[in-house]
């Protein structure tokens, strides 16, 4: 049985890879080109995790196993969320199943062997424990049961070889049991008496009432009759014998006869049932057979041994067969996966020469990344790729240069156009240079920025910071060194973004003592941002600090009024003092 169930096994595995490369044939042509290499991956995932879950229904949990494997070898790093899970739902599936499948071949092996001794009883026990198992499958279900009838089946056989054993000792018994006169004088030499065991105290009393001298011709009798009796039993004792002994013979005949049939019909395990019966009934009449009994037995293991050769044999042929039937299948599905495999990549080629004319070079790089993720030695592929990765550089520093040159040319054009000399000047108040002071001078702060700055401006005690305090709790702390305590605000989502750094980021500087509030704030900003590429920074606006990169930092708007009088001033006129001097 163990053998079958192997042969069976090889033959579903072969089946069921050969059903899974069509579908994943299929499934290639049908589902959407992946554009990265994450996309690719996470498709092939889904694809092993669909064969798993038909190998877990088809029973073939080792297989199972080995795909689970190789996805977590191949696929692990890209792997979604919804994928892992079930990969790990899966596994656990697998492994409890692997575990009830040992326990159930264990104990159908055990139970091979209680049917071998000819403990039925004890094989049938085991055999109905895994009966229920839901980790059998049909045809596996299907010999459980047909075992299981075996096993009562001979346990009704020994019943009954039991029953027959103890008859004869019943009958042997009889002889040794008082004979009466009356009872023998009825009895015929060549008849058996049934009733010859059984006492007859109503016969004792007559001879006992008898007279003395009649006494002496009825005291002969009786041991005429037992003498008869006791031919008439060792006589029936051996035609019993005989027909035991015949009956043995014919059941050993005909079980070499229906293992015979059941050979030529490739049924071993019928084969095998009938010689179990036979054995069974030459070890119950072993003392029947006396010196009959070794040739027999040797005679049914001979049968046994050229059942299990035949068998051996036969399934050898079988795995041989399926596994060519599987190994042809396997070769066209390889040669349909090149043909696919060769159409998916003349269609990126195509597509990748496509995008390349519309000068869409990232499309073009795009399709022949997939291709060379089907294909990574692929020639032409790798030299377009060269190809584009150069013309994609050429055409940046075509446009850098360009670029370039537009800007030194509009230099040049305004470094020309100041040095015109105009003819006419401005002429400027006399004021100029009070209005010039004027513009210097800083805008007015108003009230409450002010008074943010002059907070900032406070000595304050920083010493419970540490090198492993949170850069959340450091602002905290800025925040309540101050009275009444300062409006930060951190823009949390700039900080993560650009500059990686989050709330719980250590500040890496130890406490400071009596030191201005603002020189603390920036101590903190500057080692913050120490290690990364992006400073940080502060700005005080409308009675509130906020702190994000010097890039993203508001910027402070403020309303200035100019005088422009001097704009509208006439030009200066140096004509008429030139005339004047010329007049003179």
């Amino acid at each position: 049985m163990q053998l079958f169930f192997q042969m069976r096994q090889h033959i579903a595995v072969a089946l069921l890879v050969a059903a899974m490369f069509l579908v994943g044939v299929v499934k290639i042509s049908n589902a959407a080109v992946p554009v990265t290499e994450q996309e690719a991956k996470q498709q092939k995932a889904d694809s092993i995790l669909q064969i798993t879950q038909e190998y877990i229904k088809r029973g073939l949990y080792p297989q199972a196993e080995a795909q689970l494997a190789a996805m977590e070898q191949e696929c692990s790093p890209f792997l979604n969320d919804e994928q892992k899970e079930k990969a790990k739902d899966l596994t656990g599936q697998v492994q409890t199943a692997m575990a009830e499948r040992r326990k159930i071949a264990a104990a159908i092996k055990q139970s091979d062997e209680f049917m071998d001794k000819g403990d039925a009883s004890s094989a049938k026990s085991l055999l109905q424990q895994v009966q229920g198992s839901p980790y059998l499958s049909e045809a596996e279900r299907k010999m459980v049961a047909e075992s299981l009838k075996k096993a009562e089946s001979g346990l009704t056989q020994q019943q009954q070889s039991l029953e027959q054993q103890a008859e004869p000792q019943i009958t042997q018994s009889e002889p040794n049991q008082p004979h009466q006169p009356q009872s023998a004088s009825t009895t015929e030499p060549n008849q058996p008496q049934p009733q010859a065991a059984e006492p007859a105290p109503q016969p004792q009393a007559v001879v006992v009432t008898q007279p003395a001298p009649a006494a002496t011709q009825p005291v002969a009798e009786p041991n005429t009759v037992s003498a008869q009796q006791e031919n008439s039993y060792l006589q029936e004792v051996r035609r019993k014998q005989a027909v035991q002994i015949s009956y043995t013979k014919a059941v050993v005949n005909d079980a070499l006869n229906k293992t015979d049939e059941a050979l030529v019909k490739k049924d071993f395990e019928a084969a095998r049932s009938s010689l179990r019966r036979a054995v069974s009934t030459i070890e119950h009449n072993q003392m029947l057979l006396g010196d009959e009994y070794a040739p027999t037995k040797a005679l049914l293991t001979q049968k046994e041994e050229q059942v299990g050769v035949e068998e051996k044999n036969y399934s050898a042929q079988q795995i041989q067969a399926k596994q060519q039937e599987a190994d042809q299948i396997t070769k066209q599905l390889r040669e349909t996966m090149d043909t696919q495999r060769a159409q998916a990549i003349q269609k990126y080629m195509e597509q990748a020469y496509a995008f390349q004319a519309e000068e869409d070079y990232d499309g073009a790089m795009g399709q022949l990344n997939q291709l060379l993720a089907i294909d990574p030695r692929n020639q032409r592929a790798l030299i377009m790729k060269k190809t584009l990765e150069n013309t994609i550089r050429w055409r940046e520093q075509i446009s850098v240069q360009r670029k370039s040159d537009k800007e030194e040319m509009e230099l040049l054009l305004e470094a020309n156009r100041q040095s015109i000399p105009y003819s006419k000047e401005y002429n400027y108040p006399r004021d100029w240079k009070d209005i010039t002071e004027k513009r210097k001078k800083e805008p007015e702060r108003s009230p409450v920025d002010a008074a943010i700055n002059k907070q900032l401006d406070q000595i304050v005690d920083l010493s419970t910071l540490t090198e492993t305090t949170p850069f959340g709790e450091a602002i905290e702390i800025l925040k309540k060194s101050a009275d009444p305590p300062l409006s930060i605000v951190v823009l949390w989502k700039d900080l993560s973004d650009n500059a990686f750094i989050q709330q719980s980021t250590p500040i890496n500087m130890s406490g400071l003592t009596a030191i201005p509030l603002r020189i603390g704030l920036e101590s903190i900003l500057k080692s913050v941002s120490s290690g990364g590429m992006v400073p940080l920074g502060y700005m005080i606006q409308y009675g509130t600090i906020t702190i994000a990169t010097t890039d993203n930092l508001p910027t402070a708007n403020e309303n200035r009024v100019y005088d422009i009088s001097e704009l509208n001033s006439p030009p200066a006129n140096y004509d008429e003092y030139n005339g004047g001097m010329m007049g003179g």
